[in-house]
């Protein structure tokens, strides 16, 4: 049970960060082909969420997650991200963005749903969108540093916001993560190696990189700082990974 639900939460949280990174793109410096990729993206995301979930909805309805909202938020967020795509490829910017807000209702409140295990019931909302906000975000911005190879006349301040903005995530995400850890005592049972690869893998490097990426934008060189955000993805990535397993772990559900 341990492997799917780490791999439905880890969709729902990363199809949620995606949609507000997105959202922090300005339209009007990145071309509308840009959009209608990520959200192509995204309706690959949900559709394997779908799939996911639907193939183990008897073991949801059983952890108290409403069977309609096993099937119906990740299919709500497929139609909608293929409708986002629609409007992006014609161009239309209001049509997108409203269409990428309905994705994000549905996969962040997925996101909610699949994330009690380990945490109190209040804290589900910030243990879930901060995380998301984190490996969506980071994985945003390495694509739009990547589309730079395809638009390198583009204006810098596109991805130089989009790291602000990372670093800043970080910082809450390394909050939200502290309380839980300290005052919730949700480091009480798990192996220290977890919680020490969680802390240096997941926050404390991706935190210096954002910084090494600050700088390398100076430059600028896009290039390169591209290459960090590969790194900072994979560090991201296995620091989330390990908490959601060590939330898992306390529930008594890996």
């Amino acid at each position: 049970m341990t492997l799917w639900l780490v791999l439905a939460q880890f969709l729902a949280r990363l199809a949620t960060g995606m949609v507000a990174a997105l959202w922090l793109i300005s339209a009007r410096q990145v071309a509308s082909e840009f959009f209608q990729r990520k959200a192509w993206i995204l309706l690959g995301l949900s559709t394997v969420l779908a799939l996911t979930l639907i193939g183990q909805r008897a073991a949801m309805v059983e952890r108290g997650v409403p069977a309609a909202a096993v099937w119906g938020l990740p299919i709500a967020a497929a139609v909608f991200s293929y409708a986002a795509s629609v409007g992006w490829l014609y161009g239309s910017q209001r049509v997108g963005k409203a269409f990428l807000v309905a994705v994000g209702v549905a996969t962040g409140s997925l996101a909610i749903l699949l994330g009690h295990a380990g945490v109190p019931d209040w804290w589900a909302p910030a243990e879930a969108i901060t995380s998301g906000l984190l490996i969506g975000g980071t994985l945003t911005t390495m694509l739009l540093g990547h589309w730079y190879l395809n638009a390198p006349g583009m204006e810098i301040d596109a991805i130089w916001r989009m790291v602000h903005w990372l670093a800043w995530t970080v910082a809450v995400r390394a909050i939200v993560a502290g309380i839980g850890d300290v005052a919730l005592g949700g480091a009480s049972g798990v192996p220290l190696p977890f919680v020490l690869l969680r802390w240096s893998a997941g926050l404390g490097l991706p935190a210096v990189l954002c910084f090494l990426v600050r700088g390398t934008l100076k430059v600028p060189n896009t290039q390169s700082a591209t290459g960090i955000l590969y790194a900072m993805l994979v560090l991201v990535v296995i620091g989330e990974l390990v908490a959601q397993l060590s939330g898992l772990t306390l529930a008594g559900l890996a």
